[in-house]
């Protein structure tokens, strides 16, 4: 037997199969992400798969409970009665010839009430059949399925990074949302000319211009609160509201515009009933907008266009409730070699420091981004970019727009009444977890200070609001609570170490956590800054007051606040268990376990008020973290059992010395010791290190080819332009020459008809000489 031979006839077998497992695990992959998608996009409902592994998006979505059908393209066995919520489309429309392709898209149309999630494969070797119209642009299709009565999606995004549209790949991901038929008859258009000068739908248009002006949104929705009232402010035709009411959890949003045609349009596209309306405004003078009332403002290409930009920053300063927050945009330095932009709509020409110094004058600047789109006026080849950096310095690199995000502070708004709009709250008077109005002098703090995932995202700001509450606010004031706390976090955060501030520290912490009869948020921060000091008190390695700091905070009764807070008390008997076990007392740690355990016991069996509030409108947070509170006894339960069965195994009790949850996160590498094993860990880290430095190396090496090519364009247009004068002072050289040319002409073919006339003008020239 030949055994090369045999060996050579199998490997293609094992090629095919090793193909073909390969091939299902990406089908199948795909499925879920498609699945996924659909339900993010559209909620509930019957869904539609169409196309290449229609079952398995289907089964995905039948798993989750969903109703769902899958058909691989048999569109015309679909009745009219098909109550498809939205329609999957994969790998299924790049094959069809035109005509077939406007008939399935008018059956898809008919058939599916909110939209199409869009699957597009632009290489043969992704379908089983010969495709027709592999060869077309994301932009022809988007514009293709606009034109049939869809628009872009407002959370297009979510599928979509902006950076990633720069990508050709495959597939491409087209989320569309379907226009009712009202809309598309367009009975309160504006003008031709104004829609084409200044107000464009840009969910109609696909391409870079559309997506520069929708990006913004869709990255202002991250700053956008629970219950928030949100201002769109030049809102053209209302396609940016429409994204922010989509993308965020706000309660209302206005559009505000000075052009009537394009607010009767946006509302009658996208105004929703009680949430989402639209109005005629003046932006220097919202007058219709009382003080204090709006949270978040949007102002994206409007600064510019403003007569009087300080009018306009001062009203959005007076509009806005303490802690609210605006983002706006505007052109960076769109100035042509007069030092005007030559943009007729546009009267002022903004620069980094200029947009900074305006807005700095009135707010918190909180975060500053750079938008280069290409394909506006300046770095017309640069691609798509969306960087956020610090506010208080200069830009890193050229940008095409700059944007900042500010909060108007909270400082001074003690008189300004604070109505809770993330949360519904119960009336109960022992109801303590979001009673900031009562409990706190100035409640605006917690927005900008205090609450994670709300507060001001710029830590030089925190320190500057912490500061002038310390310096103003009474010692034992709940106030002083937060802001002290949060400096001691911002020590723990801190490299350098300075013992003269640890010491200044732990000697508040003693003085506010030695209140008597604190009112529930005095509580709430007592155990809070009593946990926070003995984990400072540890990384200055005063193992003493460490101790006593988490023994104390251990023994405060946490429920006279709310059961949630027993998260610290936990967290502190687990940090004394683990010095027990350093110290050989494995006794006193399981001591300390145990009543972990019990502690646990009591705090979810109490009162479920300072949960979960009220009990039709559910904190959402409540439940969170009571499972914590769970998993934290569950962790100590780990823990004991470790101990008791060691056996001199030390390893064996760190790694039981975790939750369900963090289990869970370590799962895969707990499971995989062959792929863990690989590398140690200071490999893997020593190769993520490398790998990152060279990626930082490529990013240099693309940024600094990127400014020379702008810098190549800018010297060709400056040529370009030269040439252009060259051009016009010869256009008009030769306008002369032509004239003088005509004239010469015209009196030879004069003097050719009558030779005498010459004659006569040589004599009337001797004569004068």
């Amino acid at each position: 037997m030949n055994h090369d031979t045999e060996a050579g006839k199998a490997e293609p077998e094992q090629v095919s199969e090793r193909k073909a497992t390969c091939g299902a695990a990406n089908e199948q992959g795909m499925a879920q992400a498609l699945a996924a998608a659909a339900v993010e996009l559209f909620g509930y409902g019957q869904i539609l798969a169409l196309g290449q592994g229609a079952e398995r998006i289907a089964d995905q979505l039948r798993h989750q409970g969903l109703p769902a059908q899958g058909r691989h393209g048999d569109l015309h066995s679909l009745s009219l009665a098909d109550p498809f919520q939205a329609i999957v489309v994969n790998g299924y429309l790049e094959q069809l010839s035109p005509q077939a392709l406007s008939a399935a898209i008018n059956t898809l149309q008919d058939r599916c009430q909110r939209g199409l999630l869009v699957a597009i494969w632009t290489h043969a070797s992704a379908i089983n059949d010969s495709a027709n119209n592999l060869s077309q642009t994301r932009i022809w299709w988007e514009q293709y399925l606009i034109s049939a009565g869809f628009r872009r999606h407002p959370l297009y995004y979510r599928l979509n990074g902006y950076h990633q549209l720069e990508q050709p790949g495959s597939p491409i991901l087209i989320p569309l949302e379907k226009r009712p038929l009202r809309l598309r008859e367009d009975p309160v258009a504006g003008t031709k000319q104004e829609e084409d000068l200044l107000h464009r739908d840009m969910l109609l248009e696909s391409g870079r211009r559309s997506d520069a002006h929708c990006i913004r949104y869709h990255e202002a929705t991250a700053h956008i609160r629970p219950g928030d009232t949100v201002l769109d402010v030049a809102c053209g035709l209302g396609y940016g509201s429409h994204i922010l009411w989509h993308h965020s959890q706000a309660l209302r949003v206005i559009g505000i515009d000075n052009c009537a045609s394009s607010v009767a349009k946006a509302q009658h596209d996208y105004g929703v009933e009680g949430h989402v309306s639209f109005r005629v405004g003046d932006a220097q003078a919202l007058t219709e907008l009382a003080d204090n009332s709006v949270d978040f403002i949007a102002s994206f290409e409007t600064i510019e266009h403003l007569v009087d930009p300080d009018a306009y920053l001062d009203e959005l300063l007076r509009i806005l409730k303490p802690s609210g927050r605006l983002m706006l945009s505007a052109p960076n330095n769109w100035a042509d070699e007069t030092g005007e932009d030559p943009n007729p709509y546009h009267h002022h020409v903004y620069t980094w420091d200029r947009l900074r110094q305006e807005c700095g004058a009135r707010f918190l600047l909180e975060q500053g981004m750079m938008q280069t789109a290409g394909g506006a006026q300046r770095l017309h080849h640069a691609p798509r970019q969306w960087d956020v950096i610090d506010p208080a310095a200069p830009l890193p690199h050229d940008a095409e727009w700059i944007l900042l995000l500010c909060m108007k502070a909270p400082t001074g708004g003690e008189s300004i009444p604070y109505q809770e709009t993330a949360w519904t709250l119960p009336s109960d008077a022992n109801f303590n977890v979001s009673a900031f109005a009562r409990d706190y002098d100035n409640p605006w703090l917690v927005r900008a200070m205090v609450a994670i995932g709300m507060r001001n995202v710029s830590a030089s700001n925190l320190a500057s609001m912490r500061k002038a509450v310390l310096e103003t606010a009474p010692r034992q004031s709940v106030d002083a609570g937060a802001a002290l706390c949060g400096e001691v976090y911002a020590a723990l955060a801190e490299d350098r170490r300075s013992t003269a501030r640890y010491t200044a520290l732990r000697t508040s912490i003693e003085d506010y956590s030695a209140l008597q009869s604190p009112t529930p948020h005095q509580l709430r921060w007592q155990v809070s800054l009593l946990y926070a000091g003995g984990e400072l008190a540890l990384a200055y390695d005063d193992m003493n007051t460490a101790r006593h700091f988490f023994e104390r905070c251990a023994n405060l009764d946490v429920c006279d606040y709310s059961p949630l807070l027993g998260n610290k008390t936990l967290d502190a008997l687990f940090r004394l268990s683990i010095m027990a076990l350093a110290e050989q007392d494995d006794a006193r740690a399981l001591a300390l376990l145990r009543r972990s355990i019990s502690e646990a016991q009591r705090l979810i069996t109490g009162s479920w008020l300072n949960i979960t509030g009220d009990p039709e409108h559910p904190l959402p947070f409540g439940l969170a973290e009571s499972a914590q509170l769970l998993d934290k006894g569950s962790r100590a339960a780990y823990l004991i059992a470790a101990i008791e069965k060691a056996f001199n195994r030390p390893a064996l009790l760190a790694r039981e010395a975790r939750g369900f949850f963090e289990r869970c996160l370590s799962y895969s590498v707990d499971q995989a010791p062959s792929k863990a094993s690989e590398l140690s860990l200071l490999e893997r880290i020593s190769t993520l290190e490398a790998e990152k430095a060279h990626l930082v190396r490529e990013v240099q090496d693309l940024n600094l080819n990127n400014e020379r090519l702008a810098a190549e364009v800018r010297a060709q247009h400056a040529n370009a332009k030269k040439i252009a004068e060259q051009v016009m002072i010869q256009s008009d050289l030769a306008q002369t020459l032509g004239l003088r040319s005509a004239e010469l002409a015209a009196e030879l073919t004069a003097i050719r008809r009558n030779p005498f006339r010459l004659l006569r003008r040589r004599g009337q020239g001797q004569k004068k000489a």
